[in-house]
């Protein structure tokens, strides 16, 4: 897929993939959250970095805490897209405390789809954080 997204957010195709990210809809939801992966690709692929990090990486971690179980399996079903394309350095930011969170999730079916691609993430996320226990509260 490739296409230019001309004056960044303000890209009407944007604006509505944002609104159906926020729609009071879960299946609406559940459909972006399926194909959030595959824009952010598109648009990393558009060379539109800043884009990606100001409004997709936000509705990528909308969507992992949303309250259907459904949507948030989805949205975790694309970590390994949108790992793909940021550096370590911001998957440590942005990815890895979405899977740490997903990985506690109280859905049996969210935790068992991070189970399923957690060694896919590896390479993206550096191992070093992966093994670091979080800092007791």
């Amino acid at each position: 897929m490739h296409f230019e997204c001309p004056s960044g957010a303000h890209w009407p195709p944007l604006r509505s993939f944002t609104q159906l990210c926020h729609d009071d809809t879960p299946m609406v939801r559940r459909a972006a959250a399926a194909n959030l992966g595959k824009l952010a690709t598109a648009v990393h692929q558009a060379g539109e970095i800043a884009l990606l990090k100001s409004e997709l990486l936000p509705l990528f971690t909308a969507l992992s805490s949303d309250e259907q179980d459904s949507v948030r399996l989805l949205a975790v079903q694309n970590c390994v897209s949108i790992a793909k394309v940021l550096s370590i350095a911001e998957n440590q930011a942005v990815v890895l405390p979405v899977v740490r969170a997903v990985s506690q999730d109280r859905s049996w079916r969210v935790r068992y789809v991070v189970a399923e691609h957690l060694c896919e993430l590896v390479p993206s996320l550096g191992a070093r954080p992966l093994l670091a226990r979080p800092s007791a509260r």
